[in-house]
């Protein structure tokens, strides 16, 4: 019950994954601890769970697992800047996808967010991967509460975003979403994202704790 009484999962606070493909440049707090999973479905279904600590100031540290894949995935997160007045949050994440069957992949991803206006902001995010594949991604998104005044506990997300690998053939895929606050520590998230290739349900949770 004590911990309980600190925990706060926030719907503001955006991870990639919960439900699209973006991070906002913002940490969980110092000391918080969050558990959350997601269940993906499409051609190929798969259910992802993990767990975030905070265990420093504007740093984070992730581990957690794949079945697509069957991948182990590890991910330190760092907030660099908030944002003061015209300049925007900055910071990155350092991941690592470790498949039962194959090559580790190292993606080193740069994070800005700027406000739009009082709630409206942009996120912008660029990625490096470093593999056999290597190759650049860069997203865009977008994230506003919805049902204001009177509410402030759901978040619309949308996202458009593309890769190009070593090979040059450009990957465009675009998203929306939601993210719910349950109650104080639970945030629900619903999602669509779509490609030439595929079109992909998401859904999860997050839990402080």
């Amino acid at each position: 019950m004590p911990a309980v009484g600190w925990a706060q999962s926030d719907h503001t606070n955006i991870e990639s994954g919960h439900p699209l493909g973006f991070d906002d440049a913002y940490s969980i707090g110092y000391g918080e601890r969050s558990f959350g999973f997601s269940r993906s479905l499409g051609p190929e279904n798969d259910f992802h769970v993990g767990a975030t600590y905070g265990f420093a100031k504007n740093q984070d540290f992730t581990i957690g697992y794949d079945t697509k894949g069957q991948e182990l995935e590890v991910s330190y997160f760092r907030g660099l800047r908030r944002e003061i007045e015209d300049q925007p949050g900055l910071a990155y994440r350092v991941s690592a996808h470790v498949p039962r069957n194959g090559s580790a992949i190292v993606t080193i991803r740069g994070i800005g967010t700027k406000h739009l206006g009082q709630y409206e902001k942009l996120h912008f995010n660029v990625d490096l991967l470093l593999a056999s594949d290597v190759g650049i991604g860069v997203t865009l998104g977008y994230s506003s509460p919805i049902g204001l005044p009177r509410h402030f506990d759901t978040q619309f997300l949308a996202e458009v975003s593309g890769t190009v690998p070593k090979d040059q053939r450009s990957t465009a895929r675009f998203g929306v979403g939601l993210r719910h606050q349950v109650n104080p520590v639970t945030v629900a998230d619903i999602g669509i994202q779509v490609s030439a290739e595929e079109t992909r349900l998401k859904f999860g949770m997050s839990v402080a704790f």
